[in-house]
């Protein structure tokens, strides 16, 4: 048995679910390993004990509701399920939206700067950042060469200046731009997920940031449906880490972080 949570994972309605697959794989200009619906998901555990933490960002604004509200009956409907929100810039009684995935017992929430067009210092997100709190980790995309607006600076900028709000910076803190992620990120207090990090470094350099950053603060995630659970468990484990650094890894941080 291998315990194991994928911190990083994107669910979508069946109806919908490959096109919205195929628009992130498009994006990127990288071949999907799955379609974007649960089934598919859950066919790529490490085995029964896998759980995941699933996310779907919300692009357009008046259906940020919808969004939530699909993310949570899933994870009602699925145990090992464990669900984020997510808000917009835009979206219509957004502080209201904000208590509601609280109540709903969301247990984060999920922005990507650069599919819903905003910077991360945007000062318009400022109020967002300050009603959060501490009461939800929020996890952030970060890195990407086509866009700026997702840049670590910006991330470093709002983790400085928000200290209450827990932050996790995806793919390592820069998806694309690692040398980016090592020159703003690495030493600050965000947690990092690892997903899609071999895309862009060498395990060497994975295995140093992780032990720079500090294991406690590090989570294993798959990107999924760009890479099934299993595939990102079966990649990372190439890096070498003690018994102890895995656990921390693949689920106790999770675990503490999200109460569990």
């Amino acid at each position: 048995m291998k315990k194991v949570i994928d911190f990083h994972s994107h669910i979508f309605p069946d109806a919908v679910a490959q096109k919205a697959a195929d628009n992130v794989g498009n994006y990127y200009s990288l071949p999907l390993s799955g379609n974007g619906t649960l089934s598919c998901l859950l066919g790529g555990e490490v085995d029964e004990q896998t759980r995941w933490v699933v996310s779907s960002a919300a692009l357009n604004p008046p259906k940020t509701a919808h969004i939530n509200e699909f993310i949570h009956k899933t994870c009602i409907s699925n145990p090992r399920l464990i669900g984020l929100g997510s808000i917009h810039r835009d979206t219509p009684d957004r502080e209201a939206e904000i208590e509601r995935i609280v109540s709903l017992g969301l247990k984060g929430i999920k922005l990507h700067p650069d599919f819903q067009g905003f910077d991360i210092d945007d000062p318009a997100m400022f109020p967002v950042y300050e009603q959060i709190g501490d009461r939800l980790p929020v996890l952030f995309h970060v890195g990407d060469r086509k866009s700026d607006r997702s840049h670590p600076k910006r991330l470093k900028k709002v983790a400085e200046n928000f200290p209450r709000l827990i932050i996790i910076a995806a793919h390592m803190g820069g998806y694309s731009v690692p040398e980016l992620a090592e020159e703003y990120l690495v030493g600050t207090r965000v947690y990092m997920d690892t997903s899609n990090a071999l895309r862009y470094m060498s395990g060497e350099q994975l295995t140093d940031m992780i032990r720079r950053q500090g294991v406690d603060r590090i989570l294993f995630g798959s990107d999924f449906p760009l890479m099934l659970t299993r595939e990102a468990y079966e990649q990372i484990r190439s890096i070498r880490l003690t018994d102890a650094e895995w656990d921390a890894v693949l689920w106790q941080n999770a675990e503490q972080l999200l109460k569990l």
